[in-house]
This record gives structure tokens, C-alpha cells and sequence, in this order.
């Protein structure tokens, strides 16, 4: 299991439990505690923190090796979708592509990938373009978030401040 928190970003308010047999407990605890110190609105002016009760909730665990993909979205056009790669191996990878499964260089990595660079477009991803769209419907910008596993779509999070506002 996961266990969130709905007031902190980056990892500040998560702890993930792979085997409840090795899972640190107090740990666990101290860090969801450390997190309820954080107002997002405070630090990053993200004013829809501003008056959110600080919950935390417990999720399904999905797997160590998770793809996410982060889908840019302006009411309802869905421009592209953010591939995050070899994360679980410490080296971070992004990539751009949009709804044709072209490669969008709109950042560095994507810049200097080779002419010919893709990847495997993952089953579902049709879906997640539609649900996408639908979320951000009525929304000047949202960044809509889902992971794929073996074809199954979950839903990860919507964020209107990708790296609260910073995001490059």
C-alpha cells in the first residue's frame, strides 16, 4: 500500500509499503507527521491549498517499476503527454510526445534525442488521451496524471502547478 498525503508534493507526504513485514511504521509516521508542517500555499503561493484540511488517504501499491505519464492539458485539448522513464533506477528520463505518438522536443532530453528516437507507444494510451481530455474540461491548464499496468489506467493525481509553478 501507499499512504498520501492531500497537502504536500514531491514525495514529502508519501510512504510506501512494498511488505508490511519490513515495513518502518514509525517511520512511516514521522514523515506523514513532518509533512503536516508544510503549507504548499505558504511556501509556493498555490492558492489552492490555501484552506484545504490536511487528509491522509491509503492507495493500492502498484509496483516497483511504475511508468507515469503526465498529460498537458488546456480545457479539454490535450497538447502532450510527459513519459517519465528509468525512474525507479535513479536515472530519471523525459520525454514529450503527443497524440500521434510523434516526439515533441520541448525540453532538453527530447532536443537532443536522435531524429528516429520513440518509444513504445503502452497500451492504453488511446484511453488515457480521452480521460485526459475529459478531466481538463472547463480548466484553463491541469497537468492529468495516470500510470499503465499491464494495460490496466489508473488514475494518479490532476495538478494545476506542475513543481509548484517551477516546472521548466
Amino acid at each position: 500500500f501507499v499512504l498520501k498525503s492531500n497537502h504536500s508534493g514531491n514525495n514529502l507526504g508519501v510512504a510506501i509499503c512494498h511488505d508490511k513485514a519490513d515495513f518502518d511504521f514509525a517511520k512511516a509516521k514521522r514523515k506523514l507527521k513532518k509533512s503536516l508542517k508544510l503549507d504548499i500555499y505558504k511556501v509556493y503561493r498555490e492558492w489552492p491549498y490555501k484552506n484545504v484540511q490536511k487528509r491522509f488517504f491509503a492507495e493500492e501499491y502498484l509496483g516497483r517499476d511504475l511508468m507515469d505519464y503526465k498529460f498537458y492539458c488546456f480545457d479539454g485539448y490535450v497538447d502532450s503527454v510527459l513519459v517519465c522513464i528509468d525512474r525507479q533506477i535513479g536515472d530519471p528520463k523525459f520525454y514529450f510526445f503527443d497524440k500521434e505518438w510523434k516526439l515533441k522536443r520541448y525540453n532538453k532530453r527530447g532536443k537532443a534525442a536522435p531524429a528516429d528516437f520513440t518509444l513504445p507507444k503502452p497500451e492504453g494510451m488511446d484511453e488515457m488521451f480521452l480521460l485526459a481530455s475529459k478531466l481538463s474540461e472547463g480548466l484553463p491548464f491541469a497537468r492529468v496524471d495516470f500510470y499503465n499496468v499491464d494495460g490496466k489506467v489508473y488514475f494518479g493525481e490532476m495538478t494545476f502547478f506542475p513543481d509548484g509553478g517551477f516546472d521548466a
